[in-house]
């Protein structure tokens, strides 16, 4: 499993209790939303402490991958997913993601979007539209969406 932007780390506590036999891999880069692109958002907006979120999660069955993904995510590249949760806001983490997990999912498997049609975050649905994914999006609740592969 997977999540791409944690923040403090709730999800991904949710997540790795949810299903704690399945390693969950965690991508941030603890610092915020970098400068450039930055939709609704400001740069560094979201920063959050790499040991508390690290100490928040020990004992669960998480690996942290601290900085810029996909660069974080060497070692990866043979590693099939089941579950993963894009969380990072913006176009290009979108696009970045989906390039990298889509071809990794495992049948049944499934990615939610987080802040999906969301006013701040229009790049997370501009990302799936290009990815040619629209026309298998579910919408599950306000601002999140799911594809099943």
């Amino acid at each position: 499993m997977a999540e791409l932007g944690c923040y403090r780390g709730g999800c991904s506590k949710l997540i790795s209790i949810t299903d704690p036999i399945r390693k969950l891999n965690v991508f941030d880069t603890f610092a915020g939303l970098p400068s450039g692109e930055s939709d609704g958002h400001s740069q560094g907006e979201f920063a959050a402490d790499f040991d508390d979120v690290s100490s928040y999660l020990s004992g669960l069955n998480v690996e942290l991958h601290r900085g810029f993904f996909p660069t974080t995510a060497s070692g990866l590249s043979d590693t099939k997913f089941s579950f993963v949760h894009l969380d990072g806001d913006l176009y290009q983490t979108t696009r970045d993601a989906l390039a990298f997990f889509a071809p990794k999912m495992i049948a049944g498997g499934i990615v939610v979007f987080d802040d999906w049609k969301w006013q701040n975050c229009p790049g997370v649905e501009r990302a799936v539209a290009e990815f040619g994914l629209s026309h298998r999006i579910e919408e599950t609740v306000p601002f999140q969406a799911q594809i099943r592969f």
